[in-house]
């Protein structure tokens, strides 16, 4: 058997993960000994799925039924994310799961998992198609963060959301490699200065895998980027705006930016146009293109990737999407994004061959 070169092998794990649907994708666990507590994901998976695992999560049994569990990360395990205890042992213990089962678990959009069980046999267990519990579908469900707010007595939480533009609602559609070569994306990584590429150069570098050199950032952080973006949607404005947490598919690898459906039906142009995108305080401007794909999504594309890496943008960062002007005529519109960080302390990001 020939052996690939180096590059093929990057390449094809890079389309694995980035340009094949999400739905596409699934992992498998042999059940170890404390299977019915709680439930650590392939670590590969957790790091290359495109789709971020947090929040609550939905898995779908051999009969249809549905069970809500917590996605959450393993402070024993290096930060390793599980299935946890709130909500997994009900499903463990509605399937009849034994020690040693063989579990697959394929993914089918929307934070959920279609899942199939077998046992020592090889075949899968004829009880878990008769499993009865499960839970009434709930909105919202896995959107809203917790924060915390305090008052006279002490702390308490209170639930966050942001409803009006459900993600859920949208699903990005699946990367196309637009780049001019596939060799050449490899030649170059270490540390990030987009301003002294050559816009070819940025065009490829935009195809890699970025890798944060942030320190690590808390659940209070994120809580308070979430609170200061929903104070802005508070203000009053006669403009449109929309608020958005950065995930790891808008900023690190895929650059997959889709604006909410319910926001982009309602007012955005209905046709491919470009955006100028500025930031307050910055002089400069970044021209993107918009486009609408045939599912009706209303996607950044075009230059994207360089307004993220020109404005440090990372996971959990919120930004403010505000339209203050569009032109059918000239098939224009303005955006002035307005960030707000979970660290305010910059680092440049790092581009990595590493694909998985």
């Amino acid at each position: 058997m020939a052996r690939k070169c180096e590059n093929c092998d990057i390449m094809e794990k890079y389309k694995y993960w980035n340009e094949l649907p999400a739905t596409e994708h699934s992992f498998f666990k042999v059940m170890p000994d404390d299977f019915d507590r709680q439930l650590l994901i392939p670590k590969k998976f957790s790091e290359c799925f495109k789709e971020k695992l947090c929040g609550w999560c939905i898995l779908v049994g051999p009969s249809g039924k549905k069970w809500r569990v917590r996605v959450s990360t393993a402070k024993q395990n290096s930060g390793r994310v599980m299935f946890s205890n709130d909500g997994w042992p009900s499903f463990v213990r509605d399937h009849g799961i034994q020690f040693r089962d063989f579990v697959t678990f394929h993914y089918i959009g929307s934070s959920s998992f279609k899942v199939s069980i077998f046992d020592a046999s090889g075949c899968e267990r004829e009880e878990s198609y008769f499993a009865k519990t499960g839970y009434k579908s709930q909105s919202n469900l896995g959107n809203s963060v917790e924060e915390i707010s305090s008052n006279s007595r002490g702390k308490k939480k209170r639930s966050v959301s942001f409803d009006e533009y459900d993600e859920d609602d949208y699903m990005s559609e699946d990367y196309k490699d637009e780049s001019d070569g596939e060799s050449s994306v490899f030649n170059q990584f270490g540390r990030l200065s987009s301003s002294s590429l050559s816009k070819s150069t940025r065009a490829k570098l935009s195809q890699m895998y970025y890798e944060s050199n942030r320190r690590t950032v808390s659940e209070a952080e994120m809580q308070i980027a979430i609170q200061k973006a929903e104070k802005h949607k508070r203000r009053r404005t006669k403009f449109p705006l929309f608020p958005i947490i950065m995930k790891r598919t808008y900023v690190y690898r895929g650059f997959n930016f889709t604006i909410p459906k319910k926001w982009a039906m309602q007012h955005m142009l209905r046709k491919p146009h470009q955006i100028e995108l500025r930031v307050p305080k910055k002089r400069e401007s970044w021209m993107v293109g918009c486009r609408w794909t045939r599912s009706q999504q209303c996607q950044l594309r075009k230059n994207w990737p360089q307004f993220v890496l020109e404005n440090n943008l990372e996971e959990h960062d919120v930004c403010v999407f505000e339209l203050i002007s569009k032109d059918e005529v000239e098939s224009k519109a303005t955006i002035v994004v307005y960030i707000y960080r979970v660290v305010d302390d910059v680092v440049p990001l790092t581009v990595s061959r590493r694909m998985v």
